[in-house]
């Protein structure tokens, strides 16, 4: 409330008071520079996002599923891969209004490189070879199997044989109960060393010959 006062002209020297009743308005707040805290998998949740606000509000920091709806937003934090929004909520205080903002972020894939083992075999007339892969994850309680690996050699020949291109087009990548295979992306040799051995033959002699001194077949 406002209270004027002054001399109406003529008036001597009393002054009349009048009221004027005024609203303020809180103004409008602010959330900038929100953090990216976008990141490659390493089994942990995000770390919460710095940024810049106005006022002195509660502070709500809530995260979803990019193309989720609004409802799901959460204060749990993610740690699986993909994409993801962050949203700062501050409230209102006596100065500012509650406002917030968002921010995307993503959390990819672990790149791991797999080991495929060198191959050998006993020749068996054709290019096939049985080919083995393993990866280690780096992150502790977590392991991934593979299974379905292909191989063929560059030639069926024991002297011209010596790589194995692997063939990871139908692989079957499983993990344990901790694990989502999903967090990580395998990249597989494009071939590996391989050798073909001779082949091993049981020659059998089924005549019987009687010695008599003189050379035989």
């Amino acid at each position: 409330r406002l209270v004027v006062s002054y001399n109406e002209l003529g008036e001597g020297d009393i002054p009349n008071n009048s009221i004027i009743n005024l609203t303020i308005n809180k103004t409008s707040g602010s959330i900038t520079n929100i953090q990216d805290i976008s990141k490659e998998y390493d089994g942990q949740v995000v770390t919460q996002p710095t940024f810049n606000k106005s006022g002195t509000g509660n502070v709500t920091i809530e995260y979803k599923v990019k193309d989720a709806d609004d409802t799901t937003y959460t204060t749990t934090k993610p740690k699986d891969a993909g994409t993801y929004k962050v949203r700062v909520t501050v409230g209102e205080d006596v100065t500012y209004e509650a406002t917030s903002g968002e921010k995307e972020f993503t959390i990819t894939p672990k790149k791991l490189n797999v080991t495929v083992d060198s191959v050998t075999k006993e020749y068996d007339g054709n290019t096939s070879a049985s080919v083995t892969g393993s990866v280690t994850t780096g992150i502790d309680g977590e392991t991934l199997t593979i299974s379905g690996l292909t191989g063929t050699f560059n030639s069926k020949d024991v002297k011209d044989a010596n790589k194995v291109t692997v063939d990871h087009s139908k692989v079957n990548v499983t993990g344990n109960d901790s694990t989502n295979v999903n967090n990580y992306t395998l990249v597989y040799p494009e071939s590996v060393a391989g050798s073909i051995t001779p082949k091993t033959i049981d020659l059998k002699w089924n005549k019987e010959l009687t010695y008599n001194g003189k050379e035989q077949l």
